[in-house]
């Protein structure tokens, strides 16, 4: 009996963990479901399909004067040794959009982005943006 209740916690034990890390995927980490990356109607290569970009990180960049959150998605492309990022916007208690409550429209929901500032966190914040919409 008590070998059969140690099997039993046992196995409940793993499962737990295996909900725990299911559960705490990417969209946890940056608040969005994760989009997948857009091909712009500019790529000027064969080698700009979705199926060459893989997801590398996100976060997301406060702003210290507005309500608003920038989720920033980034991708990488070993092909065209590229990076490229998906943003939403939120505000407190609003869902995650592709349209800023501050730009609208005018907003920058896809861009590339430099090597130099992926590697330097630049990307992450949120006056990198808004400097970008301006």
């Amino acid at each position: 009996m008590k070998k059969q209740n140690k099997i039993i916690l046992s196995t409940l034990t793993i499962c737990l963990f295996i909900v725990i890390g299911v559960s705490s995927g990417r969209e946890e980490n940056c608040g969005c479901s994760t989009p997948s990356v857009t091909i712009p109607s500019y790529a000027d290569s064969w080698d700009d399909k979705e199926e060459n970009w893989e997801y590398k990180e996100c976060a997301i960049a406060l702003s210290d004067i507005d309500a608003e959150k920038i989720h920033v998605y980034v991708y990488y492309n070993s092909k065209l040794n590229k990076y490229r990022c998906e943003l939403k916007y939120s505000y407190p208690g609003t869902d995650c959009s592709s349209v800023s409550k501050s730009f609208g429209m005018e907003a920058i929901s896809t861009a590339d982005i430099s090597e130099s500032d992926f590697a330097s966190g630049e990307w992450k914040k949120y006056n990198y943006w808004l400097g970008r919409q301006m």
